[in-house]
């Protein structure tokens, strides 16, 4: 099984700790993958490129050190990421492939979902105080599972030492602790407490 994370790293994740936020659950993922040993790959975009930090390849034990130089900046290239993961996806040669996509949503773009991914989650950042649910709507669209950040908020726990310096863009890191129930049985297809479902 083959996890790959499309992470925004758009100028917008910085509001809120969102990004902070984004790293902590990604972490916790990729913990989660090694456990299992799964395959993960990590793809991330901002501005108007999509640049892969981590190829396919089998999950092992991860610390903060990999993570902690992504900075957010930039525009929200929404549809090149996702192109950019199904054609990842699509040479995988692995069983499953499952694309998560980390996201504000803070795009205008509406791209199709993703033909190679066998299941598609979609986890919601949005904080504004006037939420667009662009995120959510995508999520429906593609007929994919929806999560919000903010339900992941009960598993942090106090956030890291910022990662890199404020020239940088760089965010700190909010760790989980993803034996909290509401992430038990995800990655079996179950559905955690905190999603939506309709």
């Amino acid at each position: 099984m083959l996890h790959c994370f499309l992470l925004d790293c758009s100028a917008s994740m910085r509001n809120d700790g969102n990004l902070a936020r984004a790293k902590g659950l990604l972490l916790a993922l990729m913990q989660e993958a090694y456990q299992r040993r799964d395959h993960v790959a990590l793809l991330c975009f901002a501005g108007e490129v999509v640049e892969m930090r981590l190829p396919p390849r089998r999950a092992s034990a991860w610390n903060d050190d990999w993570i902690a130089p992504i900075a957010a900046g930039g525009g929200t290239p929404l549809a090149l990421g996702v192109r950019r993961a199904d054609q990842l996806l699509a040479k995988s040669g692995t069983r499953q492939n499952w694309l998560w996509l980390l996201t504000d949503g803070r795009s205008s773009e509406n791209p199709g979902r993703p033909e190679s991914a066998d299941v598609v989650c979609v986890v919601d950042f949005e904080a504004a105080r006037l939420p667009l649910h662009r995120a959510r709507r995508l999520a429906e669209s593609w007929d994919a599972r929806y999560l919000a950040a903010d339900g992941v908020q009960a598993g942090c726990t106090s956030a890291a030492a910022a990662s890199a310096g404020a020239s940088s863009g760089g965010a700190s890191i909010v760790p989980l602790q993803f034996g909290e129930p509401q992430w038990q049985g995800y990655f079996d297809g179950g559905e955690p407490s905190s999603a939506v479902s309709e």
